[in-house]
């Protein structure tokens, strides 16, 4: 048996890194989840969930304020007794944010918007709709200073998709309904109307297509274009990208490589194809959330069961502007983790938010948020500080999953002894069995960096989940990594 590796003793002040990166979970014993967030003017996040575990209700709206590093600052419950389920949420100035979610508490309507300041504290509320079930999915500020929403309403199993624009303040300008389907996302567009991104359903029978509708600056169709196979496509993210044209990402049944893939197709300024471009393996693979990078490529996000360390994992897939896989990424445990919102930081690298059913408090889902570096990387470094760590701790290795090398990072505190008790880690296949010993000595305080090559320690590696383990005195930490050929 062969072993490569190479040891750093790292200081605090040679981990500060131009992108940070982190996985963060939030939320207590019971459910959990978030549709969306931004990036703050100090360059933190503002999350907007939804919990079970806290608030007033079944439901309640559940927003965290972090600082850079995902770190907490404050978090907020917003709600009534009934349920109430965050969708969206943008940033209207400097430091006021506005949320879009669906509300049962009001009998007569059941769109929830909250503007709230950097603080949490409550700038105003309205609660707008109609007798039936009002759905928002998506909001979007506009070049008036106001905003605009788009969502669904269902009577009955009929659905209606509806546009509706607001001023600065919340107070309603027009609104637009159409049969039938419900609108997944809106943008506007450069002519000072709109774009959508719909789901056609009618009376319990889908159109099995993307639906792209353009509109006028009131809300009234232009066109209407659709794309797709023999199968099923499902739209969920949209958008006009520079040059005019129009970005849309989704699922497929009709092509690709499995089950449903990644769909994401670009038309030109009438809605004609220019290209499209499939992402996945032989099972689901599923895209949420979409946008255009400042190099003109895209990232996506969503789920992977192709190739994923358990049932489903976070799948980002960064692209060219044409489309062309630049890398992909997958993200999780051995359980369910599902990407429903990604977008590019202000540092170059992306964050990405969902829910976890792998990490987290209790065993129901708790928020998941991840911000990779540039290349979709997370070295899961702690905040910069000086002096030695304070506890034991093993990161997860980066990348993950990796081909042929991979890093491994573990601390050492200094509450223990100067020297301490023998420090081993090692390496074990799916089975448990040993294949690679990278450490076993004495080591003292400090922060430590393995890198592991898996051709050089493995003599015929095989794809699939490995384990890496490690011991030092009464401490024992194990994690999965996964190694891709």
């Amino acid at each position: 048996m062969f072993r490569y590796f190479t040891m750093i003793l790292l200081s605090a002040s040679s981990m500060v890194q131009a992108q940070i990166t982190f996985q963060k979970t939030y939320g207590g014993i019971e459910e959990e989840d978030a549709n969306a967030f931004v990036e703050t003017y100090d360059h933190g996040f503002m999350i907007a969930g939804s919990t079970k575990s806290y608030g007033a209700g079944n439901y309640d709206l559940y927003i965290i304020r972090t600082d850079q590093y995902g770190n907490p600052i404050w978090t907020k419950t917003f709600g009534g007794t009934g349920y109430d389920k965050s969708a969206d949420i943008i940033k209207t100035d400097v430091a006021e944010y506005l949320i879009a979610a669906f509300s049962s508490t009001a009998s007569d309507a059941n769109i929830y918007l909250v503007k709230i300041d950097d603080n949490g504290d409550t700038l105003w509320t309205k609660t707008i709709g109609t007798e039936d079930n009002d759905h928002v999915t998506r909001i979007k500020k506009t070049d008036d200073g106001g905003f605009v929403l788009c969502g669904y309403i269902e009577r009955y199993f009929e659905y209606k998709y509806l546009i509706w624009k607001f001023s600065s303040t919340g107070d309603s300008v027009w609104a637009k309904t159409y049969n039938f389907g419900w609108a997944q996302d809106i943008d506007q567009t450069n002519d000072g109307g709109y774009m959508m991104v719909v789901y056609p359903y009618a009376n319990l029978t889908p159109v099995q297509d993307f639906q792209l509708v353009k509109t006028n600056y009131m809300g009234d169709t232009l066109w209407t274009k659709f794309y797709g196979g023999p199968d099923i496509e499902i739209a969920y993210a949209g958008e006009q990208v520079t040059g005019g044209g129009y970005i849309i990402a989704g699922r497929t049944n009709s092509f690709g490589n499995g089950a449903s893939d990644f769909y994401l197709i670009n038309t030109n300024e009438s809605g004609d194809l220019s290209w499209d471009k499939t992402f996945g393996g032989d099972l689901d693979d599923r895209a949420f959330s979409m946008m255009q990078t400042s190099d003109g490529g895209f990232i996506l996000g969503g789920y992977t069961a192709s190739f994923n360390v358990g049932y489903f994992d976070f799948y980002m897939v960064r692209t060219n502007s044409n489309g062309d896989t630049l890398w992909t990424k997958t993200y999780g445990g051995e359980w369910q983790e599902m990407i429903y919102d990604i977008k590019e930081t202000s540092d170059g690298g992306f964050a990405a938010v969902g829910y976890t059913n792998s990490f987290g408090a209790g065993n129901n889902p708790n928020i998941y948020f991840v911000k990779t570096d540039a290349s979709g990387l997370i070295t899961d470094i702690d905040d910069p500080t000086d002096g030695f760590p304070e506890d034991f701790k093993l990161y997860q290795n980066y990348p993950n999953p990796f081909n042929p090398s991979t890093k491994i990072r573990f601390t050492i505190p200094q509450n223990v002894r100067q020297e301490t008790k023998n420090v081993s880690l090692k390496i074990y296949d799916i089975l448990g069995s040993e294949i690679a010993t990278l450490v076993n000595e004495e080591k003292i305080a400090g922060r430590y960096e393995i890198e592991f090559n898996s051709e050089s320690s493995i003599k015929q590696p095989a794809s699939g989940i490995y384990f890496y383990q490690l011991k030092a005195g009464d401490f024992i930490q194990t994690r999965k990594m996964i190694y891709m050929k």
